[in-house]
């Protein structure tokens, strides 16, 4: 930010009055400011007031031009995964955009039709891929196509226009992968029969909630964690020592594949196959 006029020109004369050379020349006493001693009318305050003056045009114009770099530089594009990833929550299922100061927008902000509630993106080095998806009135993760049958359709129809020309997209829109996992869990007798279920009420299975909100709270294209899954289950309620045996997961019409250490799902997110419930495949031992 430019300095003032009067900053400028302080400085300058500080140095000028506190020069030995000068005060011997001029009989100018030690410690006493410029001002006091010459005039603003005199040939050396007309003198460094020019100078002063110049110093702080140039210091504006380096400010001005400082700006039009910053606002040129909000205009500009960064294509980067970050990017395109606002580019897909932003998507309005029903509306159109236009072409308006050389970009594709939305003639108005429309939430209601924001259907796209989850998105990830990844450079795959050739292409960039992004995963979309929706939620359903309870919460749960559904693709788009469960909200309107073109609903993906209409996306890929968007980013196609909405994209940086030349970068090639691929849009997808997934059923959850489904996962298969078995545990043996040692609980409190005190606390949990078993089938799972609190005695205190006789309803609850505090294991299998824990198991499905760790699934359901995932982060969207985040990974399957089972030693941090396993941390989840020690802190539950009525658990001694939850002991992981093995899980598996598939995608779409893909056989089962098993889990060593991390699953990072096809879809961006995964279910329990209902086939393979929970209760069935989790083994209560009375500790």
């Amino acid at each position: 930010m430019a300095r003032t006029i009067q900053e400028i020109k302080n400085e300058l004369t500080q140095n000028f009055v506190d020069n030995s050379t000068i005060q011997n020349l001029y009989g100018l006493t030690v410690g006493v400011d410029f001002d006091t001693q010459f005039s603003k009318v005199s040939f050396e305050g007309i003198f460094f007031y020019i100078i002063a003056l110049s110093i702080w045009t140039l210091e504006k114009l380096f400010d001005e031009h400082k700006l039009w770099i910053e606002n040129k530089a909000k205009e500009i594009k960064v294509a980067n995964t970050d990017w395109y990833r606002k580019l897909a929550l932003n998507f309005q299922f029903g509306d159109t955009i236009v072409f308006e100061d050389g970009t594709w927008k939305y003639p108005s902000i429309n939430e209601a039709n924001k259907i796209v509630k989850l998105a990830s993106v990844t450079d795959e080095g050739n292409y960039v891929l992004i995963k979309v998806a929706s939620l359903d009135n309870a919460g749960n993760i559904i693709p788009l196509n469960n909200v309107h049958a073109s609903a993906l359709t209409s996306f890929n129809n968007y980013i196609k226009k909405m994209k940086i020309a030349g970068i090639k997209v691929l849009s997808v829109s997934r059923p959850a992968d489904e996962l298969k996992l078995y545990m043996h869990i040692y609980v409190d007798p005190l606390v949990i029969d078993s089938t799972g279920k609190l005695i205190s009420d006789g309803v609850t299975k505090p294991i299998e909630e824990t198991i499905n909100n760790y699934i359901k709270n995932l982060p969207f294209n985040g990974k399957f964690n089972a030693t941090e899954l396993v941390d989840f289950l020690q802190k539950t309620t009525g658990v001694i020592n939850p002991v992981f045996d093995n899980a598996s997961a598939k995608f779409g019409t893909q056989a089962y594949a098993p889990i060593v250490d991390y699953y990072n799902p096809n879809a961006g997110y995964l279910e329990i196959d209902p086939s393979f419930p929970l209760s069935t495949t989790i083994t209560y031992i009375l500790g």
